[in-house]
């Protein structure tokens, strides 16, 4: 679609969204799947970025591993990971 490839935390935590949209043709069907891509990305940006993808890759992946954050980064509250996961059960 006119793109050479993307490095992207959310377009991994979103990704089946991303391919639904890069695949859509042109037109009202692949508007409709950015939208929704749009729509996802927008909600992760209410959380710090980093911490937010890496604890939506535990959830998909059942390995809490991936909430080790690196210094100066920090891992999610429980309250911001109660939000975000409502958050995701609402898309």
């Amino acid at each position: 679609i006119g793109t050479a490839g993307i490095i992207s935390g959310s377009t991994n935590a979103f990704a089946n969204w991303v391919q639904k949209a890069r695949k859509a043709p042109e037109g009202a069907e692949r508007d409709a799947a950015m939208e929704e891509v749009r729509r996802r990305r927008s909600l992760a940006g209410k959380y710090p970025m980093m911490a937010g993808m890496k604890q939506i890759e535990a959830w998909r992946s059942g390995d809490d591993s991936w909430t080790r954050m690196a210094p100066p980064l920090v891992p999610l509250t429980a309250e911001q990971k109660t939000a975000l996961k409502a958050d995701l059960d609402a898309l």
